[in-house]
């Protein structure tokens, strides 16, 4: 996996009893992140793609996701990308045989199932 973002700091922020201050790195997260994508209002190719797409919302716990958001970028960690493969694998038969953490977009995982 390659980070979608580096940050160069001089000083890791540390807490007064020495450990990382992991709010001061939220901060820095919240103030770097990138603002919602102009896709998130796109309508989906087809009837699959909406299927796949309404899942991983769900699974985000958000109310939409956009055509080439991205499910990491939006909060998905390896549990949820689990519980998400397991909804797929139930929810859509042609899936069976195909789901991996390699297509994190509903776009380019319905293009796979349709191969």
């Amino acid at each position: 996996m390659l980070p979608v973002e580096m940050q160069v700091v001089h000083d890791i922020p540390l807490s007064d009893n020495g450990k990382v201050d992991r709010g001061v790195l939220q901060q820095w997260l919240a103030r770097s992140a990138p603002t919602e994508r102009a896709d998130t209002a796109e309508d989906h190719g087809d009837e699959l793609e909406e299927r796949l797409a309404s899942m991983a919302a769900d699974v985000l716990g958000v109310p939409r996701l956009g055509r080439e958001q991205n499910f990491f970028d939006c909060g998905g960690d390896s549990l949820l990308v689990a519980q998400l493969v397991g909804r797929i694998r139930e929810q859509v038969p042609e899936a069976a045989a195909c789901t991996s953490t390699a297509c994190c977009a509903a776009s380019s995982t319905s293009r796979q199932l349709r191969r």
